[in-house]
């Protein structure tokens, strides 16, 4: 595997894959944030709102970032709960602190106010170590608040290299070679442990 940044389509596509069947799951486009920024006019910011809006029966949002074009974070809104968890490879409280602030006023801004709760820190117990793997860190969050969708996932520890685990997520989404692999290779969820707060 290529070791290099991930690119919006990619992301995208994974966590399509990752979400596939998941009716409580909904994936905001990677450029629903970008977008948004860009526009001003009242009437198109409405337009990509209404798209981008989660819908009834969703219980997790995934919102995947690109940081000021340059670094991979995921938001998730907790729909039942009320919270917003911010979760950075970099540790960059400053950066959470902005993002959760701006997810808040985008729901308000789609007509879903309340008490959001902010959780903020909810980071990878091993800190990014390169220029290039966040994207694969924002994913394993992602594959994480899909899979225990009915729990606060905090606490994330990554027990292998960020490229070993985006390896086990191209294989079960059927990207590569069963046969060439260990079974341990085959389930990125092997390299995952993470402490969940019940709702």
């Amino acid at each position: 595997m290529k070791e290099e940044k991930l690119n919006d389509a990619y992301i995208m596509d994974t966590l399509c894959n990752m979400a596939r069947g998941e009716e409580e799951i909904d994936i905001a486009d990677t450029f629903f944030i970008y977008e948004l920024d860009r526009k001003k006019d009242e009437e198109k910011r409405k337009k990509i709102l209404a798209k981008a809006r989660p819908r009834p029966a969703c219980v997790k949002w995934i919102i995947p970032i690109n940081y000021e074009g340059y670094h991979w974070i995921l938001a998730v809104v907790n729909t039942v709960v009320g919270n917003i968890s911010v979760y950075d490879s970099l540790k960059n409280r400053e950066d959470c602190v902005k993002v959760v602030l701006k997810i808040r006023d985008i729901l308000s801004e789609m007509g879903m106010e309340r008490e959001w709760k902010m959780v903020i820190g909810t980071c990878f117990k091993n800190e990014q170590q390169d220029d290039i793997s966040c994207g694969v860190y924002m994913l394993a969050a992602a594959f994480l608040n899909i899979v225990h969708k009915s729990n606060i996932v905090v606490g994330i520890d990554m027990l292998c290299s960020p490229w070993e685990y985006l390896r086990g997520v191209e294989i079960i989404q059927g990207r590569r070679d069963f046969d060439s692999l260990s079974t341990r290779d085959r389930h990125p969820h092997y390299f995952l442990e993470c402490i969940l707060v019940s709702k």
